[in-house]
């Protein structure tokens, strides 16, 4: 049994549907499994079952099979899906224009990047758009770069910054900044800034690394690969946070771009070591969907992102080679 359409748009504008149960109901439905939608969503699991099973009955049709493996959507929960999808955009998008006219510019945007992205840029972005752009609501995502990757295609995200993204049809893409990666390693006494060293010292470092897939520890093992050795990986932790304390305690090194850690090794928490012939290296992508309009408000925290890297860059706590755009 199909949804009657038309029917269901006079019932979504005269308020018997909510916007909520509708914006809940397209993350579990693209993600497939309640478990993810809820991570992301930030809602309790039960509450988000609720919500669609809400949705399901005000509607009098099943739109999600539940099996062991997740969910899939029926053939009304296909269209609904469809059609939902270019209502919220477009809602989303009319509410940021009009609240924008004659005023400050507005609306919310939602941005993935990796963590180590978001350990530099999150802090000075936030106080920059708090001072220039108030009424804009920034809703900040953390995951891996083929998450943020997939998000942006599925047009989850506004923004995304990722690593060595490939381009796709789906994505306008731009190089932000090609980044080192520094051996980091326990604090030694004495010792602050970064220094100059070799391969052989990755090679004989004891390493704190995340599990592949990680975007990191792949790049990690090709090189390494490539000069003809292999690491000694003595844990496997996919908390950014957690591999920085470990290290501090002492318990091995690892490998990061300095802006991940540019606070503890100034502080002499940490020491970080160039690599002769800066062998490892990725690009910083700024992305945005095709398929989905960004707003104005979109477009402003876009310019101060690229303001921000600049910034950083120029301040010396973001190293690699600047891509002007």
């Amino acid at each position: 049994m199909l949804p009657d359409i038309e029917n269901w748009h006079k019932s979504l504008w005269e308020g018997i549907l909510e916007f909520k149960q509708l914006h809940y109901f397209r993350h579990v439905a693209e993600l497939g499994s309640f478990s993810k939608a809820a991570a992301f969503l930030s809602i309790a699991q039960p509450a988000l079952s609720r919500q669609i099973r809400n949705l399901e009955i005000e509607l009098d049709v099943i739109l999600l099979y539940r099996n062991g493996r997740g969910v899939t959507a029926t053939e009304a929960g296909t269209v609904l899906l469809e059609r939902s999808k270019a209502i919220l955009e477009q809602c989303a998008k009319t509410v940021n224009e009009v609240s924008s006219i004659g005023g400050a510019v507005s609306g919310r945007v939602t941005l993935g990047l990796t963590p180590t992205v978001s350990q530099v840029l999150i802090r000075p972005l936030i106080a920059k758009l708090r001072e220039e752009y108030p009424k804009i609501s920034l809703e900040v995502v953390e995951g891996f770069s083929g998450h943020v990757n997939e998000w942006l295609v599925m047009g989850r995200l506004d923004i995304g910054l990722l690593n060595n993204a490939p381009r796709q049809k789906h994505l306008a893409a731009e190089d932000l900044l090609v980044e080192e990666l520094l051996l980091v390693g326990p604090p030694v006494e004495g010792l602050k800034g970064i220094q100059q060293s070799t391969l052989k010292k990755v090679q004989k470092s004891p390493m704190i690394l995340p599990s592949r897939p990680h975007g990191l520890r792949e790049l990690v093992d090709h090189v390494t690969i490539k000069h003809g050795f292999s690491l000694d990986v003595t844990h496997e932790i996919n908390s950014l946070s957690t591999i920085i304390d470990l290290v501090e305690d002492g318990a091995g090194s690892t490998m990061l771009p300095y802006a991940a850690v540019y606070r503890e090794v100034t502080e002499g928490r940490l020491s970080a070591y160039r690599i002769k012939g800066r062998p490892f290296s990725q690009t910083v992508v700024l992305a945005t969907p095709t398929h989905r309009p960004l707003s104005l408000a979109g477009h402003r925290v876009l310019d101060c992102i690229k303001q921000e890297v600049h910034l950083l860059h120029t301040d010396g706590k973001w190293l690699g080679s600047y891509q002007k755009t």
